[in-house]
């Protein structure tokens, strides 16, 4: 392949932000994508059911954790080493959530180390904080994660993200318009607020997010607002925002990720954004795009003008291991790369293997 063709493939989207992922129990959004609509007093039942209850799978997944953790949990830790298999909160971090397999396994832990420091208050309000994490960005299960949100005093993001997928647009408002904003969440909560059809208040919060720009977080999150509500020659003008940030750190890798993203989707609004998979015939095809820790290797099936099967065939991926399995489904189901309906919370993961998609789906294109 000629470099031009090469440097073409790699123009193909990185789409809409990705996102949490996991195994949900409860949720807002049925299979037709069409989220359901709760009243206050609905959705807070419906957490105080899912909070007092033991999920589906509870009894199926033992309680298994190192005996070499200490189980006191005490913060910050002792030592300024990393010690994951010593301190409880590097444990999740290393151990938990970068391998979907034990997701279960490290919520069902947190709530041994709950019940087991329940005499200390600083304990159990780090314990059910986790637990929030555990439920909303690991399982996807709103109304746990609602519900241990709740339990801990966090009325953050993921609290307003949950009422929202569990019907509430009304409740997850009151959160955003009273949070206070850092760095590491404008990108969400701009996100969000176009999510739940509120594109202006969006980009009016991407227009004041001041030295948070460093990051580039602000500007990419409006420029995909934009895009996912058709607005392209303004998701353009954000994304070119964002490859001109300047930043005081040498190596910022945050940086360096958001002005791939924009690059990326600047090239792929203006060739690609009206890609017809009718016009891809049968055949396997592949492709490889960059992930957050190496090269993501996806492969394409396309039977009959339908996306048959993808598969991921090599990665280097630690963080949100299941985007792995779950993006490829819901790209099956939606037979689209482009319009699934991400959940806030991002992850470069989701975007490699859409990127990736449209990437090998574009090889297959007849008569290019």
């Amino acid at each position: 392949m000629c470099e031009k063709s090469r440097l073409s493939l790699w123009v193909v989207a990185c789409l809409v932000i990705g996102v949490c992922e996991g195994m949900a129990d409860v949720s807002g959004v049925g299979d037709s994508g069409e989220k359901q609509r709760r009243t206050r007093e609905e959705i807070l039942s419906l957490i105080e059911e899912a909070g007092t209850t033991k999920p589906a799978w509870w009894d199926s997944v033992p309680l298994e954790y190192p005996e070499t953790l200490d189980l006191s949990f005490p913060h910050p830790p002792p030592t300024k080493e990393w010690e994951a298999y010593k301190n409880i909160g590097q444990y999740m971090w290393s151990i938990i959530n970068e391998n979907a397999s034990r997701f279960r396994q490290g919520t069902k832990f947190m709530h041994f180390i709950l019940k087991l420091n329940k005499d200390d208050p600083a304990v159990v309000s780090r314990a059910r904080g986790q637990l929030g994490h555990c439920y909303h960005d690991l399982l996807q299960d709103w109304a746990r994660a609602a519900y241990w949100k709740r339990k801990a005093g966090q009325s953050d993001l993921a609290l307003a993200n949950s009422y929202w997928q569990l019907g509430s647009k009304e409740m997850a408002v009151e959160i955003l318009e009273r949070m206070r904003f850092d760095n590491t969440r404008y990108g969400g909560i701009i996100k969000l607020w176009s999510d739940m059809g509120e594109l202006e208040k969006a980009l009016k919060l991407a227009s004041v997010s001041g030295d948070f720009r460093d990051w580039g977080a602000a500007p990419r999150a409006a420029g995909d607002a934009c895009r996912k509500h058709g607005r392209y020659e303004e998701a353009i003008g954000y994304y070119e925002k964002v490859l001109a940030v300047k930043s005081k750190e040498e190596n910022n890798l945050i940086l360096k990720h958001n002005q791939e993203h924009a690059r990326l989707a600047i090239d792929h609004i203006r060739l690609f954004e009206t890609f017809d998979l009718g016009k891809v015939g049968d055949g396997t095809f592949k492709a490889g795009v960059p992930a957050y820790n190496g090269e993501l290797v996806v492969s394409v099936t396309v039977e009959n003008r339908r996306i048959a099967a993808i598969e991921v065939l090599e990665h280097h991926e630690k963080q949100y291991y299941s985007s792995l399995t779950d993006m490829p489904d819901k790209i099956i189901r939606a037979q689209d790369y482009r319009d699934i309906d991400a959940t806030t919370g991002a992850t470069v993961t989701a975007d490699a293997i859409k990127t990736g998609v449209a990437i090998a789906l574009s090889q297959g294109v007849e008569g290019k």
